[in-house]
């Protein structure tokens, strides 16, 4: 699988609701659009590895991010639950 946009590694910090992560970016806290609203527990747990992408600030959007991956038992887990239709 082909990644167009440079991905920006992070921490998991919450999820305050089914399309919105919080993630620690250095000490920099961000909010991170997830585009799979499923329950995800197992995958994000506080400190989890997550991989995000910028997103143009021309849009009409209220994150700047959008979270894309997250390690899990050592393998890269896709977010995007739509990818497998594109």
């Amino acid at each position: 699988m082909k990644i167009r946009e440079q991905l920006l590694k992070g921490k998991f910090i919450e999820r305050p609701n089914r399309f919105l992560t919080v993630v620690d970016m250095n000490g920099l806290l961000v909010e991170s659009h997830l585009p799979d609203p499923g329950r995800l527990k197992e995958l994000l747990t506080p400190g989890a590895e997550l991989y995000i992408s910028s997103v143009p600030k021309n849009t009409h959007r209220k994150t700047q991010y959008t979270t894309r991956m997250v390690r899990y038992k050592g393998t890269l887990v896709s977010l995007v639950s739509a990818l497998p239709n594109q």
